[in-house]
């Protein structure tokens, strides 16, 4: 079971502070070693990891167009940008970089706190910017705030006051050592304040929301909190150190590429619901053209849809197939002396008595406004006729249905000299129908008198 987002977050805060705690109170435990190499590696890596996570919470941001991603990806680039151009090419040239860059990573820093803290108070504002301009638009917010603070270090750098001592003392790096400009030490307590907001934010709104990327990004920003602590108890940020900050600042990379990772799969869940929506909605669509909607037997595309490919089986296997054709007679009369929601009601009640009548291997379908006709692919349908009939003679009007109901049948054998086609089979059977119904019609309208035996009585 996998842990709240509260939990987890609490989890990094104890994590943040044992590695914290064991710095400080273990003597063993430094916050400084000296290994440019190993420094250039992990800035590196980070950077790396920054460009990823952005370039996958942008694909989120081209779905939601919320202020909030649009944030984060500036925020990632910009800590991105300043690894390499702050940190890893100064110290790749000069071995360790010039104490005045220390104000510029504090500064790039900075800007990027607050970019994932602005992010966390916000939740649905949307973004207006084109989708085409939108990339070029973070990304040259995110380098021109480095190169403005690059540009400000080389301009004003020999003015500044050193923020941090220049030759960090190995001898005294296992324990805090709080020298550095009262603005530097300060900058760095605001910045575990900012990070600590951003990672209360981003867990309430994940243990909201379940979001897999906020979630993370709570544990991020609060292990980045701790690295800005570790940052202000041995002030020291040369780039060819490793300090413990550095360490709980991979740390939040990590929880970023985790996050941004979970994007990717949340789109690929999209996609397959997407896919598996767009499949519902077709299937639905397709039975409502095969399906009549009143009275939820196939219409007539439906029905040829299946008699074609039983005809193709007949063919193969010589099966007996039969047409049955049904006329609701004076389907006109129902309409005009009770309504239309009672001829409605009659086409249903036909539909219900075809059902129980015939067999379920065998094919009904509404193709018209009052007529029926069914494809039995086994037997003959003489069984399930006579139960239909027994149905009528048994049915009285009623209350709900006072209409009267009579039905005119057909009925033909499909058979290959004779018929090309199920449409021809039909056309017999209907054809069967109209003489049943013109026969039961004359019937109808002779009035036979008695017999002359029955007048003698």
């Amino acid at each position: 079971m996998s842990l709240s987002s509260r939990k987890l977050t609490l989890a990094a805060v104890a994590v943040g502070a044992a590695v914290t705690l064991a710095t400080v109170f273990l003597p063993f435990v430094k916050f400084a070693y000296s290994n440019p190499e190993a420094h250039i590696a992990l800035d590196s890596a980070a950077a790396v990891m920054a460009l990823v996570a952005a370039y996958l919470v942008f694909g989120r941001l081209r779905q939601d167009r919320l202020l909030r991603e649009a944030l984060i990806v500036y925020g990632l680039v910009l800590l991105a940008t300043t690894n390499i151009s702050l940190s890893v090419l100064p110290t790749a040239v000069f071995g360790s970089g010039p104490a005045e860059l220390g104000w510029g990573t504090l500064l790039a820093r900075f800007a990027a706190a607050i970019a994932l803290a602005l992010a966390s108070l916000t939740q649905q504002r949307k973004v207006r910017v084109s989708e085409r301009i939108l990339p070029w638009l973070l990304t040259t917010a995110a380098v021109g705030t480095v190169a403005a603070i690059s540009l400000g270090m080389t301009a004003f750098g020999s003015k500044l006051p050193f923020g941090v001592r220049e030759v960090v003392d190995l001898s005294i790096s296992d324990k805090p050592v709080l020298e550095g400009h009262p603005v530097l030490l300060l900058a760095q307590l605001a910045l575990v304040l900012i990070f600590a907001i951003a990672s209360i934010r981003f867990t309430a709104q994940a243990d909201r929301t379940g979001e897999a990327l906020l979630r993370w990004l709570g544990v991020a920003t609060a292990l980045a909190a701790f690295s800005m602590l570790n940052y202000f108890l041995f002030p020291s940020v040369f780039t060819g150190f490793i300090y413990t900050g550095d360490l709980t600042l991979l740390g939040f990379y990590l929880c970023l590429l985790v996050g941004a990772s979970a994007e990717v799969r949340r789109y690929w869940r999209r996609l397959e619901e997407d896919r598996l929506e767009r499949e519902r909605l077709i299937g639905e669509l397709q039975e409502l053209s095969l399906v009549d909607p009143l009275t939820g037997l196939s219409n007539r595309r439906g029905f040829f849809n299946v008699a074609d490919q039983e005809l193709i089986l007949h063919e193969r296997s010589e099966r007996a197939l039969h047409g049955v054709f049904i006329d609701v007679d004076e389907m006109k009369t129902i309409n005009d002396g009770f309504g239309h929601h009672a001829g409605d009601d009659a086409l249903r009640e036909v539909a219900e008595m075809l059902r129980s009548s015939f067999r379920r291997s065998d094919l009904i379908a509404r193709i018209g406004g009052d007529e029926f006709c069914v494809l039995t692919i086994q037997g003959g349908p003489q069984f399930a006729i006579e139960r239909v009939r027994a149905a009528l003679a048994a049915r009285r009007p009623s209350e709900s249905a006072p209409y009267p109901l009579e039905l005119s049948i057909g009925v033909a054998r499909f058979d290959p000299a004779h018929h090309s086609s199920i449409q021809e089979l039909l056309d017999e059977a209907d054809r069967n129908m109209y003489e049943e119904k013109t026969a039961h019609s004359r019937g109808s309208r002779a009035t036979p008198g008695p017999s002359p035996g029955e007048q003698d009585h």
